[in-house]
């Protein structure tokens, strides 16, 4: 199971918040500039995090409102980093994330220190600027929080959007609150995966983070597959067996049945001789209808098979025409309920056309019209 650590770091501290904590797990003091001595503190805790989420709070965060093209957002941030020093009031190359209309950045060297070093604790899942924490867990109104030693932070909601993000060497403002560092790790926390044009996130680091979150997919995707293999060759052995046993008891059913099966075809056989010799003594024969069909029937046709099964007549064949035949054998005394049974198919029979038939039809009385 997935177990996510948010990981808040302010200008000392690096707050520990775990899924569904109001409280942190733990506080755990650090340096920027070596934050090797806090990451040992973190791996000793108990339950360790398979991912780690990173807010970085006001201490390390540039805030300046822009006025960009309405490209998408991946581009602004690109925009940002390639005239870096226009924006912002450090040289190095910055990480950038961008909340409606405030860019928030840092130094991109520093942030990836950092990421290298919590991420030998657990993979880094996503990096979020403290701003865009508090917007996603849906502040509103004017807030402040800690921010380097002597300044206070202070960010302004309003409706969900962020309006302005400034640093104070004085109090607050009267009407601000204190933010709550757990609503914002647990709006993270909850959000599942972020989309990393809208973390604080450098070109590096941005590449890293796909590259690992495409090789967790391809990994689920693995797993997935050789899970549904593993269910149809279960699926399959069960088959196996159920087939087995089925055919078995078929079997033995099958031996003690014969007996009464072989009785039963005796059976129908009596009934249907029985039933041949009572309509045969009010059917014609079979010689009169052979003559009366000799005797009605072009001389082209050809008929391949005639059958009786006692009740109906079929003839198969073929005929130069053999559309022409159903309405002339429905024309013939006696004879009724003409059918086609299969589609004609035509042919050349020694370069002359042909079509076959298949027929049936019923007597109501003798070929002669008389009924017996």
């Amino acid at each position: 199971m997935s177990r996510r650590w948010a990981l808040m770091l302010t200008s000392d501290q690096v707050r520990v918040y775990a899924a569904g904590t109001v409280t942190p797990v733990a506080v755990v003091p650090w340096q920027s500039d070596a934050p090797e001595a806090a990451v040992r503190t973190l791996a000793a805790l108990p339950h360790q995090p398979t991912q780690l989420v990173l807010v970085v709070g006001l201490a390390w965060l540039e805030a300046v409102p822009l006025t960009l093209p309405p490209v998408p957002l991946a581009q602004q941030r690109r925009m940002l980093q390639l005239d870096a020093d226009r924006w912002f009031p450090f040289a190095a190359p910055p990480a950038v994330a961008i909340a409606d209309g405030v860019a928030l950045a840092m130094p991109a060297d520093t942030l990836t220190t950092w990421v290298r070093s919590f991420a030998t604790i657990a993979p880094v899942d996503a990096v979020v600027a403290l701003p865009q924490a508090a917007q996603l867990a849906g502040v509103d109104g004017t807030v402040h929080t800690t921010a380097a030693s002597g300044e206070t932070g202070v960010m302004e909601f309003r409706q969900g959007t962020l309006r302005q993000v400034r640093r104070l060497r004085q109090s607050p403002p009267a009407n601000a609150t204190v933010l709550d560092d757990s609503l914002c790790a647990t709006a993270l926390l909850n959000a599942g995966a972020l989309p990393l044009d809208w973390q604080l996130l450098d070109p590096a680091l941005e590449r890293r983070m796909l590259a690992r979150r495409q090789g967790a997919w391809w990994r689920a995707a693995g797993i997935g597959v050789a899970a549904i293999a593993f269910c149809l060759w279960s699926a399959d052995q069960w088959r196996e067996r159920a087939l087995a046993e089925g055919n078995a008891q078929r079997e033995a059913l099958a031996i003690r049945a014969q007996p009464a099966l072989d009785a039963d075809a005796r059976r129908q056989r009596a009934q249907r001789e029985r039933q041949l010799l009572t309509e045969g003594t009010t059917h014609p024969r079979i010689s009169e209808v052979l003559a009366l069909l000799g005797e009605r029937l072009p001389a082209d046709v050809f008929v391949q098979r005639a059958e009786w099964d006692g009740s109906r007549w079929r003839l198969d064949g073929s005929a130069r025409d053999a559309a022409s035949l159903v309405p002339l054998l429905a024309g013939l005394p006696g004879v009724g309920d003409v059918r086609s049974l299969a589609p004609s198919t035509r042919f050349l029979d020694g370069g002359q056309p042909r079509s076959s038939f298949s027929l049936s039809f019923a007597l109501a009385a003798s070929p002669t019209g008389q009924t017996p």
